[in-house]
């Protein structure tokens, strides 16, 4: 995933999801691996 994909749409994670093609839970999965 791009977060420029994330910024793009404005913090959408929905609308991210969507554009990409993924679930919105792969959104927060992948968010919540990189604050580790």
């Amino acid at each position: 995933m791009s977060i420029d994909a994330l910024a793009h749409f404005g913090g959408n994670r929905s609308a991210t999801a969507r554009a990409l093609g993924v679930d919105v839970r792969t959104i927060f999965r992948y968010l919540e691996d990189r604050k580790r």
